[in-house]
């Protein structure tokens, strides 16, 4: 027996399908959703149509009913669960280096990975702070990244910026 179950909720927008009907159409995408999270599917699902309201996180299709499928499963093992304070997410990274977005959108380790390329530029912790937006005033925003800096025990810029270096 599996000790772990994927659940996977559709709500159901046309009420003259039958069960039968609903089941082939979800089934479709239960290996998709297991990729997704990691999972290897080890037996048969289960399926139940319950109404919406008893769902959590689904009682917005209320009075409508969902359906629902119980799969058991087992992790992966080269699945490595996303962790959000650890992890970088390049797209955001892209955004920020060309200003897209600020300091507080990023999680730790993007944020590390965004001042690294600024600083690899050749840039100072006021510019740095300013491009992203980490303060309203120059001061403040270095003051940010001089902070951010120490407590990620991140050097002091040493390169020179680009345009000052000589051909």
């Amino acid at each position: 027996m599996s000790e772990h179950i994927l659940q996977i909720v559709w709500p159901i927008t046309d009420e003259n399908y039958t069960r039968r009907q609903l089941i082939a159409e979800a089934e479709i995408d239960i290996d998709d959703e297991a990729e997704e999270r990691g999972v290897i599917i080890t037996g048969p699902p289960f399926w139940l149509i319950q109404p919406a309201a008893g769902v959590p996180g689904w009682t917005a299709y209320a009075p409508g009913s969902v359906l629902i499928a119980r799969v058991p499963a087992e992790v992966a093992a080269d699945y490595t669960a996303w962790r959000s304070r650890r992890d970088v997410n390049l797209g955001k990274v892209e955004a920020a280096l060309s200003g897209g977005l600020t300091a507080r959108d990023l999680n730790t380790a993007e944020r590390r990975y965004v001042v690294e390329q600024l600083m690899d530029e050749g840039l100072d912790d006021r510019t740095i702070g300013l491009r992203l937006r980490w303060s309203d005033t120059p001061v403040k925003a270095r003051n940010c990244v001089m902070r951010f800096r120490t407590h990620h025990q991140m050097p002091r810029t040493t390169t020179r910026p680009k345009a000052l270096v000589a051909a």
